[in-house]
């Protein structure tokens, strides 16, 4: 038996099936852990495999995922949340029975909606999600659990599949997601109290601070943290960078972006750095770090894929530098550049279409292009107005 897929779940009716499609023709077991649902998540699991557990909840994801673990019989295990669809190509199996690695790291594509204005985006991370059973490996942590720590203890070789990737639907309900961050905050302070000094959590205590825009406390906690990890430092860095940034304090941002070790090699450092320069309206500039931006795993190793976007979408980088063409009033410089990268276009960049034909007055043809960027993001508020504004003018 080659992969085993595992699971855990608890009132996943919405996600279910959609996970459950996307491993059935791969995974030779699929192994679910359910903390007694009550909605249909085991009505739709059972019709895709026998293997169900249930448990009650303890407020301990590592032990739910080492449960699961633990039932498997497959060479390899796939970890896979409920809310995760899995993408993989016709090299992905022959690869798992041909490699001599013994534990990998996948891309989970983080997709969610801006709060604000419903805006999709998304931004890759990596994650160890894919290893084999004879490593005896097992999650840490009852919160925000990973396996990293076990493979470096260990010394067990971690490498990137380029085979694969996690799509990871982020709940688009606001109040589910921040009910969802409360309790994650009170899991991670209930651990620290007797683990005061675990680098890991301390640093998603940060990061969730700052998600609750906490920015005072997230920065008390900042001034006193030191860690040897370079990527958790990394990623400390980068989070006190947008807090500062959410203030207003742009040079500071910059300033400590700029202080990170081997910041050059870091695709969220530049990422960050480009829109902060653009900010400041210093487009030159922005332009310089957009043009640095990795857009492929084929150029990190697992070693340097940072926790907080380990890459940037190619998609994402042709907005990123039209975006600066058009600030410039370049725009026929932008078209052309758009034009030559049509097959990642994205919403945002159809909108840059659309700008520029408003400049000459062409309503039909922006429209045309506010349209055409609504089909990739129908739910975006700012092309929802954009479309009921020029379609009343024609």
């Amino acid at each position: 038996m080659l992969l085993s897929a595992c699971i855990i779940t608890k009132n996943e009716a919405s996600n279910i099936k959609s996970c459950l499609e996307s491993i059935k023709d791969i995974a030779d077991e699929i192994i679910i852990l359910d903390a007694f649902s009550t909605d249909a998540t085991l009505e739709i699991a059972k019709k895709y495999t026998a293997n169900i557990y249930t448990k009650e909840w303890i407020h301990d994801f590592s032990y739910a995922r080492n449960f699961t673990i633990s039932k498997a019989k497959g060479e390899w295990i796939l970890i896979i949340d409920a809310d995760e669809v899995f993408t993989y190509d016709s090299h992905f199996a022959s690869n798992l029975t041909a490699t001599k690695t013994d534990a990998f790291s996948i891309t989970r594509k983080e997709i969610y909606r801006q709060h604000h204005d419903l805006k999709q985006v998304q931004f890759p991370v990596h994650i160890i999600r894919l290893f084999r059973r004879r490593t005896n490996a097992t999650f840490r942590y009852p919160i925000h659990e990973r396996l990293d720590d076990y493979f470096i203890e260990n010394a067990i070789p971690v490498s990137i599949n380029r085979h694969c990737h996690l799509d990871h639907h982020i709940s688009s309900n606001i109040g589910f997601v921040q009910s969802k961050q409360k309790k994650y905050l009170a899991q991670i302070k209930h651990y620290l109290e007797k683990q005061p000094t675990d680098d890991w959590l301390r640093y998603q205590k940060i990061k969730t601070l700052k998600y609750f825009k906490q920015h005072s406390k997230a920065l008390q906690l900042i001034d006193t943290f030191k860690t040897k990890n370079y990527k958790i430092s990394v990623a400390t860095r980068v989070i006190e960078s947008q807090i500062h940034a959410e203030n207003g304090a742009l040079d500071n941002a910059i300033r400590i972006l700029k202080n990170i070790p081997k910041a050059r090699n870091s695709s969220i450092v530049q990422m960050l750095l480009g829109d902060f320069y653009f900010k400041k309206k210093k487009f030159f500039s922005a332009l310089r770090h957009y043009l640095k931006l990795k857009t492929s795993t084929k150029t990190i190793d697992f070693e340097n894929a940072m926790y907080i976007v380990s890459y940037c979408e190619k998609k994402d980088k042709v907005y990123k530098i039209a975006s600066v063409l058009y600030a410039l009033k370049l725009y026929f410089c932008c078209i052309l550049f758009l034009n030559l990268h049509k097959k990642h276009l994205q919403a945002d960049s159809l909108l840059l279409y659309a700008f520029i034909f408003l400049k000459k007055d062409n309503i039909p043809q922006a429209l045309l292009y506010i349209k055409k960027a609504r089909v990739h993001d129908p739910h975006w508020k700012k092309l929802i107005a954009l479309e009921k504004k020029y379609d009343q003018t024609i």
